[in-house]
């Protein structure tokens, strides 16, 4: 389990670097850095997870070149169908929605940390009121499970109030104007 948790930072170390150089250095787009990063980050990945997880000693350079076309395809793919299908879904939104898709998913995951965190607290309650009526002290899993997706839904809700309150200090960093005026011809 260690080497897969150390081949997992190197790799992300690697891809984030990967992508930083190429976006601030040689001023490549955010698309083509974050290509980059997928691609470049997966074949380290694929070299450390053979040679220091696995310890295979194989060689085939046929398999590289095989692991490197399908992690670029499915790159491709994810992307090509993923951001029309993203802007689509929103595309009935107003335009500050689909400008901040990302200010969505925190709305979301604010929201799923409040509901898991109401489900969770019920479940105490009802496992409180069970002890107090019954008697019937509940095995210890039950009650565990409450707390955790009770602390886990209270943390995942401040993560998400946390982040917005990020998000919207980076929208205002950028200095936008608050409102365009459409010039007619």
């Amino acid at each position: 389990m260690l080497k897969f948790i150390l081949v997992g930072i190197v790799n992300t170390i690697f891809g984030m670097g990967i992508m930083f150089i190429f976006y601030n250095f040689f001023h490549f787009s955010y698309w083509v850095s974050s290509a980059s990063n997928y691609i470049f980050g997966s074949i380290l990945s694929y070299f450390l997870n053979k040679h220091f997880t696995f310890q295979n000693k194989s060689k085939s350079l046929a398999t590289v070149i095989k692991f490197t076309v399908n992690i670029t395809i499915c790159y491709l793919i994810a992307y090509n169908v993923a951001k029309p299908l993203a802007m689509w879904s929103f595309s009935g939104f107003d335009t500050h929605v689909q400008n901040n898709i990302a200010m969505l998913a925190l709305d979301i995951a604010a929201f799923v940390g409040f509901i898991s965190s109401v489900i969770s607290g019920l479940g105490i309650l009802f496992i409180v009121a069970r002890y107090l009526l019954h008697g019937d002290p509940t095995s210890g899993w039950a009650s565990t499970i409450c707390i955790m997706l009770f602390i886990g839904g209270i943390q995942l809700f401040c993560l998400g109030i946390v982040g917005k309150y990020i998000g919207k200090i980076f929208t205002e960093v950028k200095k936008r104007p608050v409102y365009i005026i459409k010039e007619k011809k």
